[in-house]
């Protein structure tokens, strides 16, 4: 897949990157991920979960936030997966940060409505 380098999802900045599955058969699991600002960061992501153990190809598309992992035998275990992700994320204490205030503002803005 291509990326633009200049394609940038701001709003995506205040969610720290995670990685969840959302469809696997025999060879492939697809994963949503979180958190996918730019080009470099789906570069970097492809890059990270392709050096995982079992990992044969890793496709990364931008605009939609998945990750399609071909694996050999049974599935990556998804904690390995996001700890190849955490490890490649700029800036992360700092999106994490961002990740809880967002949320824990949601939380207010639903409990005083």
């Amino acid at each position: 897949m291509k990326w633009s380098a200049l394609h940038v999802h701001p709003s995506r900045l205040r969610t720290a990157p995670a990685l969840r599955a959302i469809e696997s058969d025999d060879g492939s699991t697809t994963f949503a991920v979180d958190g996918l600002v730019c080009g470099m960061c789906a570069a970097r992501t492809r890059s990270a979960l392709s050096g995982t153990e079992g990992v044969r190809g890793v496709e990364v598309d931008l605009e939609r936030g998945v990750a399609v992992v071909r694996h050999e035998g049974d599935p990556p275990r998804l904690a390995t997966m996001q700890r190849a992700v955490d490890r490649m994320v700029i800036a992360l204490p700092v999106r994490r940060l961002l990740d809880r205030l967002t949320h824990r503002r949601a939380r207010s803005a639903r409990t005083t409505a």
